[in-house]
């Protein structure tokens, strides 16, 4: 497995609600942690650290639904434009839910500075702001099915404005 220090530490951080809850020892704890360690992978420009953290054939819905290579090939490619377009993305983990065993779901605020290409736009130097809410079902130790929710129009109109 790939050494987690190359996502520096400040790059995710946690609500104090969610801290307390990455602390203890629990089920709901452990399924956090996982998700927690799949964002790693996330920001990591190494896009194969995915596969050490979601299984081989893991489901994107969004991304597949957009046109994406199905599985983590189409989501490697998805992750690789977003770390070349924001390679300072920067997550805070704003709350985490369970509401079945194996399910989590996140909301995620993140910040980012628009360094390179994103969908023909050139960089601008811009920051962002953007949140994300995410469903995750895991199977053992890795992510086996995302869903994501965010507004992508939103994103794009502060880059270009």
């Amino acid at each position: 497995m790939t050494d987690a220090t190359s996502v520096p530490a400040e790059r995710i951080k946690y609500s104090p609600s969610v801290a307390s809850l990455l602390a203890a020892n629990t089920t709901e704890a452990r399924l956090g942690r996982l998700f927690v360690r799949f964002c790693e992978a996330l920001l990591d420009p190494n896009a194969d650290r995915i596969d050490d953290s979601v299984t081989a054939g893991a489901r994107f819905h969004e991304l597949e639904a957009a046109g994406f290579p199905p599985g983590p090939p189409g989501f490697k490619v998805f992750r690789k434009q977003i770390n070349v377009a924001f390679p300072d993305e920067r997550v805070v983990i704003m709350s985490m839910r369970f509401p079945e065993p194996d399910i989590i779901e996140t909301e995620l605020a993140c910040t980012a500075t628009h360094r390179g290409e994103l969908m023909g736009i050139p960089a601008t130097g811009k920051v962002v702001e953007f949140t994300l809410y995410t469903r995750n079902r895991f199977e053992g130790e890795r992510m086996a099915e995302r869903w994501d929710r965010m507004d992508f129009a939103g994103l794009l109109a502060q880059v270009r404005s």
